[in-house]
């Protein structure tokens, strides 16, 4: 009679016939009792059972042919309206780029001009200071000459501060991320 009689269970404790089964083993004994056909159904579907993972990438401006089609398949006219998109976007970037050149070249044009300008200001100013000195006027040659060089110095200075300026506001652009690293390595100064 001790047999009849069943101990409680405690309730926390997991049950026994729901133990879990790994998905590698197949699954036999206790957990088939109940119907002896499903270890011939599980092994035949098993048998039919194919999973088929499948990865794809593509980079560019417009979308692999593919998916190309399935657009022109959903969307009336979907795959001119995305040429017509890339093209604009295109035609869009071409012409930044070009306004960047020409900004460029007309930044380097006035740098050009104004080292022409510096250049001929310090070779008239010590000419002349040259010629105060050669004539008995030392006093006047000595300040023009001081004047030529202080207004030079002050020139190259301000020049190479607003320069470094500039250099450091784009380095700020690029970091708050208004450029990107491409049009960052292809806008180096020269």
């Amino acid at each position: 009679m001790a047999d009849s009689q069943q101990e409680p269970k405690d309730p926390q404790a997991p049950d026994s016939s729901l133990a879990p089964v790994s998905a590698s083993e197949p699954v036999r004994g206790e957990h088939l009792s109940a119907n002896p056909h499903i270890e011939e159904m599980l092994a035949d579907l098993q048998a039919r059972l194919e999973v088929n993972a499948e990865y794809t990438s593509h980079t560019g401006p417009l979308p692999a042919p593919e998916t190309y089609r399935e657009y022109a398949e959903i969307i009336p006219d979907g795959a001119n309206r995305i040429m017509s998109m890339a093209e604009a976007e295109q035609a869009h970037r071409h012409a930044m780029q070009r306004e960047e050149s020409k900004r460029r070249d007309r930044e380097q044009d006035r740098a050009d001009n104004g080292l022409k300008s510096a250049s001929l200001i310090g070779v008239v100013g010590f000419t002349v200071a040259a010629l105060f000195g050669a004539l008995d006027h030392a006093a006047a040659g000595t300040t023009l000459a001081g004047a030529t060089l202080v207004s030079l110095t002050w020139s190259f200075l301000a020049g190479t501060s607003t320069a470094k300026a500039a250099r450091f506001q784009e380095l700020r652009e690029i970091q708050k991320g208004s450029k990107s690293p491409t049009e960052e390595s292809k806008e180096k100064p020269t």
